[in-house]
């Protein structure tokens, strides 16, 4: 009781788990990918973690772009649902 209600989906694409791994294997740090959910004020919260963009390694870099840009996507998605 009193504690706010909170949600979240956690989810693994394997094809792009397997490419980010094979591009650097630190980046199991990123995964899985979630979205959570919760109240706050009043409102809806939809929110992710999106990946470092401006790392040393400029392969990963380009991935986390394109990765982020599907999070976001995923995030609008559930927001306006």
């Amino acid at each position: 009781e009193g504690f706010p209600d909170y949600d979240t989906v956690q989810f693994c694409n394997l094809t792009l788990a397997r490419t980010i791994l094979e591009i650097t294997p630190h980046a199991i740090r990123y995964m899985p990918c979630n979205v959570v959910t919760y109240q706050f004020e009043g409102k809806t919260i939809v929110r992710t973690h999106l990946l470092p963009e401006q790392g040393d390694n400029a392969e990963l870099n380009q991935f986390a772009v394109a990765m982020n840009r599907q999070l976001k996507q995923i995030v609008d998605f559930a927001a306006q649902n």
